[in-house]
């Protein structure tokens, strides 16, 4: 226990009052042993013992206490002013070295401020797992450390326990490294640790770098701990500020390297190149003077830069019209860009012709054009170089299209004869074998037509004059067409032939009726043609399109069972003049042309045809119709085509007027037997003077002929009041045969084509003659009613053996309709839809006059 307590706060007076404490008490002592035996001197002796060594034991421990404090203080304020100092001189050496230069700085300080013979520093990266060595001391690096690594990083669990300061997050110290047992032991020519003191240097709770000091001769304790974590942390200060700085310097040097290759980017690029380019200035909305041009705007029009900087941007251009000129200034001023052509004109007088693509710019309150013209010098050459070929390619096409109608009119003269006469033979009575020759004179005779006219429409698609009519078509009665025309054939090939038609389907659907059944034809036609077995399906679909009520996307499929198409194959079929190369496909023979044709033609209707086939697994033909209006027929539209060997006339005068003398005879066979007188003329010249003389009540006009031609002749009878009211039909057999001419350019009443088809030119003949009943006495008897008595097979035989009967001295056709129409009738009643199929043929050999088709029926139905 204390016994006194002094407060003297001078060291100086401690030592006075500490001696003479012990004085007095030794003084007391000395008289209390020295002979004073009486009590007062004894006690005064223990009193001056108890002063001697309490009090003066007491002071001495305050000075001692006071003088460590002294010294401590001492000592800490000169390591304070140590680390202020050292901070002084980083900041001074900061901005002269580099960033390793600075690390090394301040390794060498803390080896200064702390004693130490070794230091180093490691960053920490963010991830808190893996450490880069930074550096070591100035004194480390050069007398005791020769280890590699500098610069490295590697993982913290590979660290000694000197990163025991990341792992713990605390300041550590091993003043006795080598007896420690976790260390991992030290590479090689790396420095000798005796002790060691290793701090972390924290930035928002992460540790972002280590730094570590060893081998003091003395031991590590807190102050060097505090001493060291207080500079550490001021000079990782400085150092991150270093780091910023040359970040920042970085920095700037990558902007200035990027606008120093940004401007020799575009320096490269203005006076590189071949297009020229033109700055200049808007004033009061004109181009100004150029403000900058490239080197080959100067090399392409032979001016200086200086010369050019001189110059209205008008005076090297030459425009047509100087109101083109304000115009492109306007577009550019409302648009700010546009792409125009003009005319520059050189120093030495040459024009080029350029394109220009100009720009408007907003830059420093002013506007500015940057205009990039191209030499087109040569795309002119090539476009003059492309119009004079498509020139010549026109001629070309006119001369084949000329040399088509030629050939056209050559050809068909002589087929119009041909299948003409063919059809009358027909009619009359012959014998089997005579019908047999007949028969294969017309059918021979339409195969030729018909490749005339698939190579005349292949021609006119090219051209691009082929025109497409959309009329209120009956596609069930179209349909129904093709599956009796074909009857046949798929019967002679034992083969069937369907229809399915969705059963919704609009009476009439707005289309090219003549193109429509061309394209079926052909799709039909291949099919059955390549079908040796099983079936050929013709199936109609539709849906409502999507542009709005009474209108239809309509889908035709012609499916067979047939041989099919390689896939490889699918597109080369559609080439003109190209077939399948399957097996047996050659046998069947064939222009190539079908398809080509039908694709042509259904991208003109606006659609398409898909083609889904397998070889050897048939095939399935699509024709695609989008957004058709549909609706009724009119009642024009359903009337069926009549049959020309009841049409007979009250009579009247045709003029034919054609200088190929078969086809006058052929005309005058026609019009005889339809009760009609015929005048003939070979050329226009005798046409107007026998027109003149005998007023007839029509002309049929052929176009050309020689002395005069048809269109000729026309004009010449309709200026003449004599004959200017005679109605005149022309008759051609050139390329534009299904083209009827414009009544403004070829006055003519009506148009027919070569070879001419009877219902077509009875529907002329109607116009303008009267008709008159047929008292046809050709039938020996009349045929029995089928609705007297049961209607069966046996009263269709017995219909069959009466027509036989009538027609022993020559095929009646009227007749014939008659005795199809009523083997219907009995099919209907009795639901004999085998027996219905064979009469709907009958009718249809009886149209087309095919005495064999007719013969081959009736064969049929009498073993029925």
């Amino acid at each position: 226990m204390r016994i006194v307590q002094i407060h003297l706060s001078n060291p100086q007076r401690l030592r006075l009052l500490a001696k003479a404490c012990f004085g007095v008490g030794i003084l007391l002592a000395a008289g209390a042993f020295q002979g004073f035996p009486d009590p007062l001197h004894l006690t005064l002796g223990l009193i001056g013992s108890v002063i001697t060594f309490v009090l003066g034991g007491e002071l001495l421990a305050q000075l001692n206490q006071a003088d460590q404090e002294q010294s401590q203080a001492l000592l800490t304020q000169s390591r304070s002013e140590g680390v202020l100092q050292a901070r002084v001189r980083l900041m001074a050496e900061a901005p002269r070295t580099s960033l390793h230069d600075f690390l090394v700085l301040t390794l060498d300080e803390v080896e200064r401020l702390t004693d130490s013979k070794v230091s180093f520093y490691h960053f920490v990266e963010p991830d808190q797992e893996s450490i880069h060595l930074q550096a070591w001391s100035t004194r480390t690096a050069k007398l005791y450390c020769h280890a590699t690594g500098a610069g490295q990083h590697y993982g913290l669990s590979m660290a000694g326990v000197w990163a025991n300061c990341v792992r713990e997050r605390r300041a550590v110290i091993h003043n006795d490294y080598m007896s420690m047992p976790g260390k991992k032991g030290l590479p090689a020519g790396h420095a000798a640790l005796i002790r060691e003191l290793v701090v972390p240097i924290f930035r928002e709770d992460k540790i972002v770098a280590i730094l570590g000091v060893g081998n003091k001769e003395g031991l590590y304790d807190d102050d060097d701990v505090r001493m060291v974590s207080l500079f550490a942390d001021i000079a990782w200060g400085l150092a991150e500020r270093k780091m910023a700085e040359l970040e920042l310097d970085s920095y700037r040097q990558r902007l200035e390297d990027m606008v120093h290759e940004r401007e020799l980017k575009y320096s490269t690029l203005f006076d590189s190149g071949n297009d020229a380019i033109f700055v200049t200035e808007i004033d009061s909305d004109l181009p100004g003077k150029f403000l900058e041009v490239n080197a080959v705007a100067c090399t392409s029009l032979g001016y200086s830069r200086a010369e050019l900087l001189t110059l209205d941007p008008r005076a090297i251009s030459r425009w047509e019209d100087p109101a083109e000129y304000e115009a492109v200034i306007a577009r550019l001023l409302e648009e700010r860009r546009c792409i125009y052509e003009t005319t520059l004109v050189a120093k030495s007088g040459e024009e080029i012709p350029v394109e220009v693509s100009a720009r408007l710019l907003d830059w420093q309150g002013k506007r500015w054009t940057l205009s990039i013209a191209r030499n087109i010098a040569e795309r002119k050459r090539s476009e003059a170089q492309l119009k004079q070929a498509i020139a010549r390619a026109q001629s070309a096409s006119r001369v084949k299209s000329e040399f088509l109608a030629n050939m056209s009119h050559e050809i068909s003269t002589p087929l119009n004869a041909v299948i003409g006469f063919s059809e009358l033979l027909a009619g009359m009575h012959t014998t089997p074998e005579q019908a047999r020759h007949i028969d294969s004179i017309r059918t021979s005779g339409r195969g030729l037509l018909r490749l005339i006219n698939d190579i005349l429409d292949m021609s006119k698609m090219e051209a691009g004059r082929m025109r497409i009519d959309a009329n209120p078509t009956d596609l069930r009665h179209l349909v129904g067409d093709l599956v009796r025309m074909f009857g046949p054939q798929v019967q002679e090939k034992r083969i069937s032939l369907r229809s399915e038609i969705q059963d919704d389907l609009p009476d009439a659907v707005q289309v090219d009726e003549i193109r429509l059944r061309q394209i079926l034809l052909n799709l039909v036609g291949n099919a059955i043609k390549f079908t040796d077995q099983g079936t050929v399906l013709v199936r109609i679909r539709f849906r409502p399109s999507r542009t709005g009520a009474g209108r239809i996307d309509l889908e035709f499929q012609v499916a067979d069972t047939g041989m099919g198409i390689a896939e490889e194959e699918h597109d080369l079929v559609f080439d003109a003049f190209e077939q399948s190369h399957g097996p047996g496909s050659r046998r069947l023979g064939g222009t190539g042309l079908g398809l080509a044709i039908s694709r042509k033609l259904a991208g003109l209707m606006g659609g398409e045809i898909l083609l889904k086939s397998q070889l050897g697994a048939g095939s399935t033909f699509t024709l695609m119709l989008p957004d058709l209006p549909a609706g009724r027929l009119g009642r024009e539209a359903a009337l069926a085509p009549e049959d020309f060997t009841t049409v007979r006339y009250a009579g009247g005068i045709v003029l034919v007027v054609d200088d190929v003398e078969c086809n006058r005879l052929l005309m005058r066979e026609i019009l005889e037997r339809v009760g009609l007188e015929c005048l003939e003329a070979d050329n226009g010249e005798v046409a107007l003077l026998t027109a003149n003389k005998s007023g007839p009540g029509l002309v049929l006009m052929d176009l050309r002929m020689p002395v005069l031609d048809g269109f000729e002749a026309t004009r010449a009878l309709r200026a003449n009041p004599a004959t200017a009211d005679i109605p005149v039909v022309a008759l051609t057999a050139s390329v534009d045969r299904t083209n009827p001419p414009e009544p403004t350019d070829r006055p003519f009443d009506a148009f027919l084509s070569k070879p001419v088809e009877l219902p077509s030119l009875v529907r002329v003949l109607d116009r303008w003659f009267s008709r008159v009943a047929l008292d046809s006495q050709a039938v020996s008897r009349p045929l029995p009613d089928p609705s007297i008595g049961e209607a069966s097979l046996d009263a269709a035989k017995e219909l069959v053996a009466v027509f036989r009967d009538a027609s022993s001295s020559g095929l009646n056709f009227s007749a014939l309709q008659n005795l199809s129409q009523r083997l219907v009738q009995i099919a209907k009643d009795r639901n004999l839809s085998d027996l219905e199929v064979l009469a709907r043929q009958l009718g249809d050999a009886g149209k087309s006059f095919d005495v064999r088709a007719i013969e081959r029926i009736l064969r049929q139905l009498e073993r029925t």
